[in-house]
């Protein structure tokens, strides 16, 4: 009796301790309010983190077309498939430009079938990218805009975390690195607490020069102007 009770305690504690993804449609995920969240305690559960730098909570996101999963603290999202319920792992490892296998920035996401990973792709027990089925995923957003000296938070979806990309637009994270792997997606974040004093400081340097070269240029037209009358007088005393 005393062996059930622990079980159950044991399997309560483990269960609690899982955090599963939250499932929206991709349009919900579009329209979340990043910066209605800038307390760490006001995070909802469907948040994978809080950005302290910038002072709000962070969402991630993996789609499989219109359905969305919230990434869990280990990388894991859940989706529904044939009645039955689906704990994917999306940490992957890149194939490389070499055949020496999968090159893993952080630890190896084991995997025993393609069923274990997101990318539905398992070479040599690792998740790898799917180069038929590239990673769609959601991040949120956070910029400053320079025109109404606001900042700005939103979510936006693209090609997922190293996968291959031509271009900044094409990752969700809008940052498409040049490394020795190839062009790839990273996810990374900027400091941009000092965006707007910088923009202030720099809109104001401008402005002193304007000011400046317009009282220098009234100045010289002044002067040239005397100059030029006094030489008329003396031409006209000859």
């Amino acid at each position: 009796m005393f062996n059930k009770k622990f079980i159950s305690l044991i399997c309560l504690f483990l269960f609690s301790n899982t955090i599963y993804g939250i499932n929206m449609k991709k349009d919900e995920v579009l329209n979340i309010d990043v910066l209605k969240f800038t307390n760490p305690k006001e995070c909802p559960e469907y948040s994978n983190d809080y950005d302290y730098t910038n002072g709000h909570c962070t969402f991630r996101f993996f789609c499989k077309g219109d359905d969305c999963s919230s990434v869990d603290k280990k990388g894991y999202v859940q989706f529904n498939s044939n009645g039955q319920t689906e704990n994917l792992n999306t940490n992957i490892c890149i194939t490389g430009n070499d055949s020496n296998g999968p090159f893993c920035f952080n630890n190896q996401p084991a995997c025993k079938t393609n069923a274990d990973c997101f990318t539905n792709n398992c070479l040599n027990s690792t998740c790898v990218i799917n180069k038929d089925a590239p990673t769609i995923e959601c991040l949120d957003e956070y910029y400053y805009r320079s025109l109404t000296f606001s900042y700005v938070g939103k979510m936006r979806c693209g090609l997922g975390q190293y996968e291959p990309c031509k271009k900044n637009d094409d990752c969700a994270s809008k940052s498409c690195g040049d490394g020795i792997h190839g062009d790839i997606c990273v996810n990374a974040r900027w400091d941009r607490t000092n965006d707007r004093k910088n923009d202030i400081i720099t809109k104001l340097l401008i402005l002193i020069s304007i000011i400046i070269a317009i009282i220098g240029s009234c100045i010289f037209h002044k002067k040239a102007t005397k100059d030029k009358k006094k030489e008329m007088e003396n031409i006209n005393k000859v």
